[in-house]
């Protein structure tokens, strides 16, 4: 489950950051990465744990997301960590 909500999350958050750009503009970087980094904190994620990679084209948006464990904590492991990346690409269609 935490893998899939960081997924999920890391691809939304891409595609949101992704809609900053136009066939004119490119894409505003700082602006794009403001973007992400919010969409994730409104789905629980951390800014610390946010790291997007901005491109002539395209937004890259990797979550690292910690969760307690229920069953693991009897073998000893209290959190787990997994990290997802999303991609959006911009595309310009006439």
């Amino acid at each position: 489950a935490a893998r899939r909500h960081a997924s999920n999350t890391a691809e939304a958050a891409a595609r949101a950051a992704v809609s900053t750009g136009t066939p004119l503009t490119s894409f505003d970087h700082a602006r794009a990465r403001s973007i992400a980094v919010d969409h994730a904190a409104r789905a629980g994620i951390e800014p610390a744990d946010v790291e997007v990679r901005v491109d002539a084209e395209s937004v890259t948006v990797t979550i690292t997301e910690r969760r307690d464990t229920v069953f693991l904590v009897l073998g000893g492991a209290e959190t787990m960590t997994v990290h997802a990346s999303g991609t959006a690409t911009l595309v310009y269609s006439p």
